[in-house]
């Protein structure tokens, strides 16, 4: 292909893990790095674990110097045609701000993706709205990962707003064996996968479990909840809450699980859950429902446009654990209904979020927001940079 547009992603990959590293190790892998000329800045190159990116510090600030000086440097040397920014709220969204404003200052043209929930980017003050608002306004074109995000479309009338759904590779989950027999000694498990604490629903989860010790006393069950700390101490006070309710053998916290043991995990459960506040739409719960689990989580951000209730899985109102409590010990009682809900939830992943598929999507979208005449792009191409994925000037060269 002779007449591919130059698309430089601002994102992260590798530890600490999450989604966004998850959704882009994928994407840096399928068709879309053949069928784009794919360059990669780290926005957060001396990353650590989750809850110390999320801070003010002087590592941080070296850190997004550093990603700055790499982002200018590639912007000028190969000129993008787009720049795809990945953002999450808080200080990423400030730091992101910033890297919008210097794409737009050297005429490059930006998309913008926001991790998160619409409702969630917008809270605060108004000067943060203010700001907010401002940067949405320079970008030219927004991918709504959930369909609350096309609200934005009103309000951002020079931004091609566009609404494309996260997508991952799928191959992992397409011969794991579902449903799973259970004979009467079975014990029902439960997993958890995410930031440990109060946004992503752990105390509400711990909270629930205690009421399933009494609905559900004599049945085996156990909840897992796999991940690291958003804020620090969390997973701790998580810890005491479970020692504190006497939860011990039942509700444990464990490390992380990434690529082949995240997959084994999800083989070995019966229940994912997933009890946020906020959410744009995780990825967690896709891995979940492709790996034929019925999914029991909150009606917040994206997550209603994966989980249909009653049909894929149970969604109840966040921060409200007896809820959460009777919609588990609803499923963990009526195996026959969790491999339907399962069944019906590994279909859902397959058909609408299957990246392979999605690609041609993204790719459209991409050339779309260039707004180039792709003959120009032909002709300007024997004066631009091989094509590749580049972490930095340097390993660009």
């Amino acid at each position: 292909m002779q007449d591919r547009i130059r698309v430089l992603i601002s994102t992260h990959v590798g530890a600490p893990w999450g989604g966004v590293s998850t959704l882009y190790g994928d994407l840096f892998r399928s068709r879309f790095a053949q069928l784009v000329e794919l360059y990669y800045v780290d926005n957060h190159p001396k990353a650590g674990s989750v809850s110390r990116s999320g801070r003010i510090s002087q590592s941080n600030l070296v850190s997004a110097f550093t990603y700055y000086l790499h982002y200018v440097a590639l912007l000028l040397r190969i000129k993008p045609h787009v720049v795809h920014i990945a953002t999450s709220p808080g200080l990423s969204f400030v730091k992101q701000g910033i890297a919008v404003a210097l794409a737009k200052t050297l005429r490059s043209r930006v998309v913008l993706a926001p991790h998160c929930s619409y409702e969630r980017l917008l809270q605060g003050n108004g000067l943060w709205r203010v700001y907010c608002r401002f940067v949405l306004g320079r970008c030219n074109g927004l991918i709504a990962l959930s369909k609350e995000w096309l609200a934005a479309q009103q309000r951002l009338p020079g931004c091609l707003v566009e609404y494309l759904p996260n997508a991952i590779d799928l191959e992992p989950y397409r011969n794991q064996p579902r449903p799973r027999a259970d004979d009467d000694g079975h014990v029902v498990k439960i997993l958890f996968l995410g930031s440990i604490g109060r946004d992503k629903g752990s105390f509400d989860l711990v909270r629930a479990a205690a009421q399933l010790q009494q609905i559900l006393s004599a049945a085996p069950w156990q909840i897992d909840l796999r991940g690291e700390a958003l804020h620090p101490g969390e997973p701790e006070q998580v810890q005491h809450l479970i020692d504190a309710s006497a939860l011990g053998d039942r509700v444990h916290i464990r490390p992380p699980a990434f690529d082949a043991d995240k997959v084994s995990c999800l083989a070995g459960a019966d229940l994912f859950v997933l009890p946020s506040y906020h959410e744009g739409m995780p990825v967690s719960v896709i891995e979940a429902m492709a790996a034929g689990l019925p999914v029991v989580a909150t009606q917040v951000g994206g997550i209603p446009d994966l989980v249909t209730d009653g049909e894929n899985g149970l969604l109840v109102p966040p921060g409200q654990p007896q809820a959460l409590a009777e919609a588990l010990a609803g499923l963990m009682g009526d195996p026959g209904r969790r491999t339907r809900m399962g069944l019906t939830g590994r279909q859902h992943a397959l058909e609408g979020h299957d990246l392979d598929a999605r690609v041609p999507d993204l790719v459209r979208f991409h050339e779309k927001v260039a707004a180039v005449d792709r003959r120009l792009i032909a002709r300007g191409r024997a004066k631009s940079e091989p094509p590749g994925i580049c972490q930095s000037p340097e390993e660009s060269r």
